[in-house]
């Protein structure tokens, strides 16, 4: 079987690794940093043979999509061209079968020129909240929250809800190496190197523990 899938490659990373199983059309893994900060969120969305690799980051910006089709050995893409809103052009038009579409100007400015549509899956984003605003609110039926300035200023604008998953750090009480880091993510658990433990490992992971059956966690440490 053949799958072509368009995607953006990260620099090579060494890798911990966590693997569980997925049910389709939901989050399906999350990566870190060595530095307690989310990378990106993977999100999958099947419909029959198609599926779509929505890749989020911690600030609640899509970073990356990828396409693959079962049993189809080649895959179009297109882009808008020069004869479109200026909003939309040399973004992509086309991922094989799927039609993509993009806010406008006439929509809220935190709107404007970012993805609306693949296919029949939407997406939305908040336009309200200072915090929160410009960022991702669904993909489909799967929601996204962050945190506020009301909550806790050190957090504020970052991921704290996907759907029912909630995301929690170490706020600006902990040890300074800590702060602001990603500390559990539903049923894992990160810890981190201190100035007590070693002032060249201070800030780095220390310790990933945890399983889930639902979604997978991997922690990328770079060499």
């Amino acid at each position: 079987m053949k799958r072509l899938i368009f995607y953006a490659a990260l620099s090579s990373l060494f890798i911990l690794s966590f693997n569980v199983s997925l049910k389709a059309q939901e989050l399906k893994n999350i990566r870190i940093d060595q530095y307690g900060k989310i990378i990106e969120c993977e999100i999958l969305y099947q419909k029959g043979e198609t599926s779509l690799k929505i890749t989020v980051d911690g600030q609640g910006s899509i970073k990356g999509i990828a396409y693959t089709k079962e049993n189809q050995n080649k895959v179009t893409y297109d882009y808008y061209d020069e004869f479109a809103e200026p909003e939309r052009q040399s973004k992509p038009y086309l991922l094989g079968d799927m039609e993509v579409s993009y806010f406008t100007t006439l929509e809220a400015a935190e709107k404007e020129g970012k993805l609306s549509k693949i296919g029949d899956l939407a997406f939305d984003y908040f336009i309200s909240d200072p915090d929160k605003a410009g960022r991702i609110y669904h993909i489909g039926a799967l929601k996204f929250d962050y945190y506020t300035r009301y909550t806790d200023n050190s957090l504020k604008g970052k991921l704290s809800l996907i759907g029912d998953l909630n995301f929690e750090y170490f706020s600006e009480f902990n040890e300074r190496e800590k702060s602001g880091k990603i500390r559990k993510i539903g049923e894992y658990e990160m810890d981190y190197y201190t100035l007590y433990d070693n002032d060249k490992k201070a800030g780095r992971i220390k310790e990933l523990k945890g399983k889930s059956n639902n979604f997978s966690l991997q922690a990328f440490v770079t060499p």
